[in-house]
């Protein structure tokens, strides 16, 4: 993991594929809250997706867009240039990588998009080519 958390500190509630992560789903998890600090959202791991796009954003942040197979999510990562994630990434455009954070919908122009609010990345063991999906 790049966030430099102590390995198996990171909660993970589940494996998502990036196709499942639809507006959907984000509000049938919304209505089984509420969430906090008793009982946190639920934080997801997704495997595998290849990094097409990685843009800083304002001062220390990052822009994502993943895609496996079919499925394509984006992502934002809030602070990450203010630790080696963000300096990972931003090396990592057209790399697979494993991702690990909370779903929301964020309205942008109008639309509403399924985000993945970024809280760590690993890439996988014997990374290289992208694989074909």
């Amino acid at each position: 993991a790049l966030a430099g958390r102590a390995a198996g500190a990171l909660r993970i509630s589940g494996l998502l594929d990036a196709r499942a992560a639809t507006p959907e789903m984000i509000e049938a998890l919304e209505r089984a809250g509420p969430f906090g600090a008793g009982a946190p959202a639920p934080r997801f791991a997704l495997s595998d997706l290849i990094l097409e796009q990685v843009d800083t954003m304002g001062e220390g942040h990052l822009r994502l867009h993943a895609r496996s197979g079919a499925g394509a999510l984006d992502a934002v990562a809030w602070g990450a240039m203010q630790g080696a994630l963000g300096p990972a990434l931003l090396r990592a455009r057209g790399r697979r990588f494993h991702l690990a954070g909370r779903l929301e919908l964020s309205l942008w122009g109008g639309r509403q998009r399924v985000r993945l609010r970024l809280d760590d990345a690993a890439e996988p063991a014997g990374n290289g080519t992208p694989r074909a999906d």
